[in-house]
């Protein structure tokens, strides 16, 4: 069964090699799992996380499922479903682990994300307050693991889903600064924003249910890192740190375990780049 089961891992990764070189040309992938740069993966992020090679990445920058079916004890089998939760429409996305589970689970993601860090690097982790039995639940499992807080970055999203009349509209969300080494990149100089509260519109006329805006996307890669530097997100959504990337001279990687949102990624990183392409001229 083992060698079955590695016979069919290798038959998917050639045929899926195949499909992004027709699709693409700035796509480096070596079959064994060494991956280079500037392409997107479509697979677990645990699995792809555990393949780059240690203290190599200058940024991460990730917004995860936020598990709020999971919270609120409406757990099932991890399975694809397609529901509404606080009037956002998920396709194919997991959102209700079992809560100590979910936590489990995000802790050891950060935690190989602080082995993949450069001492130099930071960690852009996007979570909100969620809601149980009408009280808040803050994100606190982010402090378990090997991470120092740096800062937490306010998103004023200045709207919400969320009208429940039994408290305030929610209109916020933490982009929790995590860091490695004492002193991460900071380029407060090159980022429109000062203080650590950043008003941003929630983005529109995206088809992904809870798509990353790309000006936030784009001041975090400013600010943690510099030209030529890798970024990483391993729950890529619809791409935006992918574009965010190109417009501002970084090399990344994504993945994304949702193949509808892999193609809309790659449709969006070949837009990318020929508006790129054309500014030089």
């Amino acid at each position: 069964m083992e060698s079955c089961t590695n016979d069919t891992k290798i038959l998917f990764w050639k045929r899926y090699l195949i499909y992004i070189r027709k699709n693409r040309i700035s796509v480096n992938i070596l079959l064994g799992f060494n991956v280079e740069v500037n392409f997107v993966f479509c697979g677990d992020c645990k699995e792809l996380l555990n393949q780059l090679d240690n203290n190599s990445v200058q940024l991460f920058l990730t917004s995860p499922p936020y598990n709020k079916e999971g919270l609120r004890g409406k757990t099932s089998v991890w399975t694809n479903w397609k529901k509404s939760i606080d009037g956002i429409k998920y396709d194919v996305y997991e959102d209700n682990m079992k809560e100590d589970e979910f936590q489990q689970w995000q802790i050891e993601l950060l935690n190989i994300m602080y082995d993949k860090l450069k001492d130099i690097g930071s960690v852009f982790y996007n979570h909100k307050v969620r809601r149980k039995d009408n009280s808040a639940v803050f994100p606190d499992f982010v402090f378990k693991t090997k991470f120092m807080l740096h800062q937490i970055i306010i998103w004023d999203r200045k709207t919400s889903a969320d009208q429940n009349d039994n408290y305030l509209i929610p209109t916020t969300e933490y982009i929790f600064w995590l860091k490695k080494g004492n002193n991460p990149i900071c380029n407060k100089n090159d980022c429109c924003f000062k203080t650590e509260v950043w008003s941003i519109n929630p983005e529109k006329n995206n088809p992904h249910p809870a798509p990353f805006p790309k000006l936030l996307a784009t001041e975090l890669i400013k600010l943690g890192s510099n030209k030529g530097d890798l970024v990483i997100d391993p729950f890529g959504g619809s791409g935006t740190t992918a574009v965010a990337a190109i417009d501002t001279k970084r090399d990344y990687i994504i993945f994304e375990i949702n193949r509808k949102y892999c193609d809309l990624t790659e449709k969006r990183i070949k837009n990318a780049l020929l508006l790129s392409k054309s500014k030089l001229f």
